[in-house]
């Protein structure tokens, strides 16, 4: 499998956040990544690991403009996220995606659904 130059980008900073132990982070494939309002995943079936091997099979399966990561525990989510505006935006995408929460760029905090 032939990742893009853009996928081994956002493939090398999910892998460090899982390698440095961070709690999380939000990738965008272009290196823009917005300091305020809302994002949202569920826009493709998440992946749930702590070995960043599977990352790079997913990455290739998955496009998006953010890829975002959180920890839980001892095991990493992966999700394609997209970012809005506004939180009542997010949250209406949010709730028919069926997601527990959206994050707050700008609080750097969950918001539950």
């Amino acid at each position: 499998m032939m990742l893009t130059q853009l996928q081994s980008r956002v493939l090398r900073e999910l892998r460090s956040t899982v390698d440095k132990g961070r709690d999380g982070t939000t990738v965008s494939v272009t290196g823009d990544v917005p300091t305020t309002g809302y994002m949202v995943g569920g826009a493709v079936p998440e992946l749930v690991t702590n070995d960043t091997r599977e990352l790079s099979a997913w990455v290739a399966e998955n496009s998006g403009h953010y890829f975002g990561s959180w920890r839980n525990g001892d095991v990493y989510h992966f999700d394609v996220s997209e970012h809005y505006d506004s939180e009542d935006s997010a949250l209406l995408v949010a709730r028919a995606r069926g997601e527990l929460a959206i994050w707050s760029l700008a609080e750097s905090r969950e918001i539950p659904v």
